[in-house]
């Protein structure tokens, strides 16, 4: 009697690392091709083969077979092969001061997870605002919003996350059963996101990667640390409830339940933090002090850098060195690094050009708001469709649109901001690493987040890009510019 054949499925294959090797290298080079078929002579001589290559680092992003840092070094490596930019552009982009800021703002936001300031914050807000299950969504989506306006987002997710599989487990929720339990642990990561925009250090990967291709693009420096607090405040403020709501109402959760959360835990926890100790005013001090020096025109990285100093002073700082060096996000940081040269080779190779010939005649009908919901709504699509891509879709929109606005007069730091605002929105795959890393809880599997992931994004779109003409009517950044772009 024949045995019936095993079946063999295609992530057999795609563990295996020769094969995955191998079909990355079949989807690079397949696009490489493409893009030197076309008949694109007319921008310049290499425009094809810059096409394709742009093209197949971007398909390697968003295919999740490779770590992300390897595309990034075959941009590098490969564009300077390919004669795409020499090694001053190389040299220039990799001393980019923007880098040292984030540098700066990684360690900085280490202190409130090496001292006990994010716990005793997290249970200040839990014992001012909840008990009740919609007040509790609201305490944590509150405290996770305020955390990471000064810490990173997966920081901030995951410590908030484990502050509430605490609590969870306190009142008997049980993972995989619990809506209420669902819905906050998606409403986490979604905070994580609303307060990563408010300030530039809230989310300094994309924030400070978003800024530089902005700048590397339009040649000038368009955005300060207070310019942008001044429209990532009112965004962040503006979309807690819309989000709170969406994920309240998506779920079902009533907020008019018997309480959930007995004030003893809440007092308990407190307790056991003990008086506010002095590395966790240390903390407060610093960062107040950093973003009031900022507000007030300081040097970004000079600043942050000095501030960091601090941070590291035996003694006097907050976080331990080694500590410090140890979990430093050295991959996003070699990315922050490398992804701006997607602009040198868009302006070197006439792609440039290409795009805004593709793109010209649909933004010269729009207006300033139409052209803002535009790029928001692209941005939003393509970062919640294709899983952990965002630098490279963040790359590709700001690199293509950027000469358009400035060739039609327009302010690209207004126009773009919804879209720099919205590539950490990242809420409808739970594959996205922001929602991914709080998935081992249980407590919700990779359906639920898709529908609020996408209706609070694409609200957003819209809100942000509202907010930010209307604060840019009202004088935060002209919406048109004059001939040549000033420094703001």
């Amino acid at each position: 009697m024949m045995q019936k054949r095993k079946r063999v499925s295609p992530e057999f294959f795609l563990q295996k690392p020769i094969l995955r090797l191998g079909l990355c290298a079949l989807l690079f080079f397949a696009c490489l091709f493409l893009g030197w078929c076309l008949p694109l002579e007319a921008y310049g001589e290499r425009t094809g083969l810059a096409l394709g290559f742009a093209l197949g680092i971007i398909a390697l992003w968003i295919s999740n077979l490779l770590p992300i840092l390897v595309p990034a070094l075959l941009l590098a490596i490969g564009g300077r092969l390919l004669g795409f930019f020499n090694d001053g552009s190389l040299l220039q982009t990799l001393g980019n001061p923007i880098l040292y800021v984030m540098f700066g703002f990684s360690i900085i936001a280490m202190g409130a997870e090496s001292t006990n300031f994010a716990r005793r914050f997290s249970f200040l807000v839990l014992k001012r605002f909840g008990k009740r299950p919609g007040r509790i969504l609201f305490s944590f989506l509150l405290a996770t919003v305020v955390l990471s306006a000064f810490i990173s987002n997966i920081a901030t997710t995951l410590l908030v996350g484990g502050l509430a599989a605490q609590l969870l487990a306190v009142m008997e929720e049980k993972s995989g059963q619990s809506v209420f339990g669902k819905a906050l642990m998606l409403l986490i990561p979604a905070g994580s996101m609303i307060g990563g925009i408010a300030l530039m250090n809230g989310s300094p990967a994309i924030n400070l990667n978003g800024l530089l291709l902005l700048e590397q693009a339009s040649g000038q420096s368009l955005l300060t640390y207070r310019t942008w607090a001044l429209f990532g405040i009112p965004c962040a403020l503006a979309s807690i409830l819309p989000c709170l709501l969406i994920y309240q109402r998506y779920f079902h959760i009533s907020s008019q339940s018997e309480p959930l959360c007995r004030e003893a835990y809440i007092a308990d926890q407190l307790a056991s933090l003990g008086p506010l100790s002095g590395p966790e005013f240390r903390w407060l001090l610093y960062v107040a002090l950093m973003i009031l020096f900022l507000s007030f025109g300081s040097n970004l990285a000079y600043t942050t850098l000095a501030f960091t100093l601090l941070h590291l002073l035996p003694g006097l700082g907050t976080v331990a060195p080694k500590h410090a060096f140890e979990k430093l996000p050295v991959e996003v940081l070699f990315m922050c690094a490398i992804v701006p040269l997607f602009s040198i080779l868009f302006e070197n190779t006439g792609l440039n050009a290409f795009f805004g010939s593709l793109l010209t005649p649909y933004f010269s009908h729009l207006s300033p708001l139409e052209i803002m919901i535009l790029s928001a709504l692209l941005m939003t699509l393509l970062n919640n469709l294709f899983v952990n891509a965002s630098s490279g879709i963040l790359s590709l929109l700001v690199v293509c649109e950027t000469p358009v606005l400035l060739s039609a007069g327009l302010n690209p730091a207004v126009i773009l901001l919804p879209t720099l605002f919205l590539a950490s929105f990242t809420l409808a795959f739970g594959t996205h690493v922001n929602v991914f890393v709080l998935y081992g809880y249980g407590y919700w599997n990779m359906r639920d987040p898709i529908v609020p992931g996408f209706l609070f994004c694409v609200f957003c779109a819209f809100l942000f890009s509202l907010l930010v003409y209307l604060i840019a009517l009202a004088g935060g950044l002209p919406m048109y510019l004059p001939s040549s772009v000033p420094a703001i």
